[in-house]
């Protein structure tokens, strides 16, 4: 047997997926990361979704390495088969009677610009002489992030010796640097972590490119250089100063302060852990949380909220575990139901902010007349094997779910994530992506997907766009709308 039955079960979204299976899963679960962070707060989200995929061996470095042991705590408790520690302990490491680790090899350094110089010296230091070891370079400044993998020797030296000419403290204007570094960051976590997973089981198209993204007017694209110094400086050094702020702030008299909003996230499981991870850390004063299941091994490939020892335990209750764990001040609240016709408006009424994280179609369709007749945006995200989606929908400003998909598929002809499988990283990229949406549409900053839909394909690293209108004949909010309450379709509304 290439995996144990215990394995099996917990990495079966992934085993399920051709382009991974049984001995694709043996070999990331046999893979080892050399991981290089400032904090351990900024390679979190990276360290939650290494872990969760199966990443056999992480050894991190830090330059401050405060919060390690409750990181530990919790990876351990999340995958058991993973061995998380620092390079400078010596803990003795034994898979069957060898001590010798065996398996494919990737450097990761993620870091915030202004401790890049600093980091790739360290990070230049760190390398053997023998042989170069793939490496992922990921960096973040306020809503900005860039992410390179490096297959070659000449091409990373070149990053090194090019680092000298950076300017140290680019960000003239550091308005919402804190919210966006924290966004950005988290995103670049689950990102790193798809790139890891293509690299040990050589698919899809290498990162040998920069990506780059800006997450306030929510754009994404790759550089056609392989060369990222100057690319670096011009990317982060105008960080929405003068008039490229004023373009992306609006009216800021009815913002409210993170503290004193209320969040509602639908669905406590791939789409919903990133968003509450984020949330939490962001200091949302309440976030509410729906579902109605329990907590299976399965989910634990990219439910970063859950963990073993909560299986059995209503995903709800686990998820609000660990956000007061990681924000002891966010009020949580709780609702151990489905969403249905007799519930959806008085859960939804008193929110800010709705996050759709289901997956299924009727749940979706009941979301969208319910925040409709209520007014209230509504962040919509799906994932499904290598592949994302994500759309904010703003009532009576922009098109509504049923413009975009007027037709109600039927459900025996769609696949969840349970037939079809999904990478665990996957519905990170977009959870985080929705939160970015979240605190946009709270503050009051930057351009929303509300009339845009971004697809997110894993294996190229690539996001399109496909812009979307309102439709005037729209059943709900067209010029001669017929569906004046809210539908709940007869199959099953389940989350």
């Amino acid at each position: 047997m290439i995996l144990s039955k215990n394995q099996i079960n917990r990495y079966l979204r992934h085993i399920i997926i051709p382009e991974i299976s049984g001995p694709g899963q043996k070999k990331i679960l046999e893979s080892k990361i050399y991981l290089y962070s400032s904090t351990v707060l900024e390679a979190s989200s990276l360290i939650y979704y290494l872990a969760a995929s199966g990443i056999g061996y992480i050894f991190c470095s830090f330059k401050d390495d405060q919060g390690f042991d409750e990181l530990y705590n919790n990876i351990k408790d999340l995958n058991e088969d993973v061995v998380v520690t620092l390079t400078d302990k010596k803990i003795p490491i034994v898979r069957g009677n060898s001590l010798s680790i065996e398996g494919f090899e990737i450097r990761i350094l993620i870091s915030n610009y202004e401790d890049l110089q600093s980091m790739l010296m360290r990070f230049a230091s760190s390398q053997t002489p023998s042989k170069f070891i793939p490496t992922i370079l990921a960096i973040n400044g306020g809503w900005k992030g860039i992410l390179q993998t490096f297959c070659n020797e000449v091409d990373f030296n070149s990053l090194i010796s090019n680092s000298l000419t950076l300017d140290s403290n680019p960000l003239r204007n550091k308005a919402y640097a804190k919210e966006g570094n924290i966004l950005s960051h988290n995103l670049l976590g689950a990102l790193t972590t798809v790139e890891c997973v293509k690299l040990c089981l050589n698919i899809g198209t290498i990162l040998d490119k920069p990506l780059c993204f800006d997450l306030l007017p929510m754009k994404f694209y790759k550089l056609d250089t392989k060369v990222i110094n100057s690319t670096i400086i011009d990317f982060f050094k105008d960080n929405y100063s003068e008039n490229h702020l004023s373009s992306y702030l609006k009216e800021t008299n009815n913002t409210k302060n993170l503290s004193d909003s209320k969040v509602l996230i639908v669905g406590t499981g791939g789409l919903g852990s990133p968003v509450a991870f984020a949330l939490a850390c962001l200091g949302i004063g309440t976030i509410g949380l729906v579902d109605y299941d329990k907590v299976e091994i399965s989910n634990l490939n990219r439910q970063i909220l859950h963990s073993a020892s909560r299986i059995n335990m209503p995903k709800v209750d686990s998820a609000k575990v660990f956000i007061k764990n990681i924000n002891p001040d966010v009020n949580v609240v709780t609702y151990n139901t489905d969403l249905n016709i007799n519930n959806s408006k008085d859960i939804i009424k008193d929110y800010d902010v709705i996050i759709d994280g289901v997956d299924n179609f009727p749940a979706r369709y009941l979301l969208n007349d319910t925040c409709f007749f209520l007014n209230k945006p509504l962040v919509d995200a799906a994932a499904v094997k290598l592949h994302g989606l994500i759309m904010t929908i703003l009532p009576n400003e922009g098109p509504c779910y049923r413009c975009v998909f007027p037709v109600k598929p039927e459900q025996n002809n769609v696949m969840r994530c349970s037939e079809a499988g999904v990478l665990g990283p996957v519905p990170g990229v977009m959870g985080f992506i929705q939160a970015a949406e979240v605190v946009k549409l709270l503050m009051k900053v930057g351009e929303t997907l509300y009339n845009r839909i971004i697809y997110y394909d894993a294996l190229d690293s690539d996001f399109d766009y496909i812009n979307t209108n309102k439709s005037p004949k729209c059943n709900l909010c067209g010029t001669h709308p017929t569906i004046n309450t809210p539908v709940e379709y007869t199959n099953s509304c389940k989350l």
